[in-house]
């Protein structure tokens, strides 16, 4: 029926598109701060590789670039998203991780 068809229409377009949703759930209690130990940190360095050289996020991006994304945007959502399933707070885990950070920060 015509309803019925204008209903789909309406929930497609107020769903947001897949390369929009959240990719990574967080993993509480989050690190907020202190050190952050090694095994943290190697695990965020190995997903940040797997994730973005995956067939997954290259799809992804495509679809982005294609609905005129911020693709730069984008992926620092996704690392920050990434941070958190690593048990670390993001905008903690950034300023951590910037390259003007003392190494003593880190449990190595």
């Amino acid at each position: 029926s015509k309803s019925t068809a204008r209903s789909v229409e309406m929930t497609a377009a107020l769903t947001p598109p897949a390369w929009a949703a959240r990719r990574f759930a967080p993993s509480p209690p989050l690190r907020t701060d202190g050190l952050i130990p090694f095994d943290q940190a190697i695990a965020y360095a190995r997903g940040c590789c797997e994730m973005m050289c995956s067939p997954e996020t290259i799809d992804l991006l495509a679809r982005a670039a294609a609905d005129g994304a911020t693709l730069d945007a984008l992926t620092a959502r996704w690392h920050a998203e990434l941070l958190e399933q690593c048990g670390l707070e993001s905008a903690f885990a950034m300023s951590a991780f910037r390259s003007d950070t003392d190494p003593s920060r880190f449990d190595f």
